[in-house]
């Protein structure tokens, strides 16, 4: 139909050029809409009707679309990890946990990315990276629970639409039973010398691979020093020189509070 009105309108254009005006409005309409990731696209189908006025007689009608988008996108509200902990001296590229995200607009997807922040809860984003939706740790780090079993990442979602989100995650380094520490005798540590008046070194052999808590205490059972080795160090050093001169006891724990060792000192 619309084709043969079309043909019209060619054949007439000459006869009536001189006195035509156009006129345009909607008489009928079609459509749907469609949503994803936030965005609406609606449309609707309408005639468009040109009038030719000298005659009055003639009236054609042609197709077009009309086009509306929706852009009132919500943006994400808030970020969540499936977990936050990881093992000490795991391998490279380890998988965390899985981010995901709040946001009202159904069927929204999101990207994720770590970000610069205040300087402290983004201090550990270098030990770190994003693959998809997973966090992994960096091909690069080492973690060791010893040296530091804590960690501030800075993390940002983003939907289709570009709007974000941004938010602060710990991780936790956990402790894991390590070898050296089970099968300790007494030639692991040495303590000397003693007696002393100024330090008194407490010296661990390589084997030791282990953080120990070191406490010295007088005959009466107070605490008068307490002292933490790390994972890596291979000495203490406990300054006396301050303390009467009298015999006091020093007792070394691993990080569970089992007693590894004690040792009766004098103090001249």
């Amino acid at each position: 139909m619309k084709k043969i009105v079309i043909s019209i309108i060619v054949l007439l254009s000459g006869f009536y050029a001189s006195g035509q005006s156009i006129l345009s409005s909607v008489v009928s309409t079609a459509g749907n809409s469609v949503e994803a990731g936030g965005i609406e696209i609606s449309w609707t189908l309408g005639d468009l009707v040109i009038e030719t006025r000298e005659t009055g007689l003639l009236i054609v009608t042609q197709g077009f679309q009309q086009a509306f988008i929706n852009t009132d996108n919500n943006p994400p509200t808030d970020i969540d990890l499936s977990s936050s902990n990881l093992e000490e001296n795991v391998s490279e590229s380890t998988v965390i946990g899985t981010f995901s995200t709040t946001d009202d607009d159904d069927g929204d997807t999101h990207t994720y990315s770590l970000v610069a922040g205040n300087g402290t809860n983004d201090a550990g984003n270098g030990s770190f990276s994003i693959d998809g939706d997973q966090l992994k740790s960096a091909t690069s780090t080492s973690f060791d629970y010893e040296t530091q079993n804590e960690f501030h990442i800075y993390i940002r979602t983003t939907d289709l639409a570009g709007a974000s989100f941004e938010k602060t995650f710990q991780i936790d380094i956990t402790d894991i039973e390590e070898t050296g520490i089970n099968d300790m005798n007494q030639s692991d540590i040495k303590v000397y010398p003693n007696p002393s008046s100024e330090f008194i070194r407490v010296n661990f052999t390589a084997d030791v691979q282990k953080e120990l808590v070191i406490e010295l205490y007088n005959l009466e059972g107070k605490l008068i020093r307490n002292l933490i080795k790390k994972k890596s160090e291979e000495e203490i050093l406990i300054p006396v020189s301050d303390l009467s001169a009298s015999q006091y006891i020093l007792k070394i724990y691993d990080s569970s509070g089992k007693e590894v060792q004690t040792f009766k000192l004098i103090k001249r």
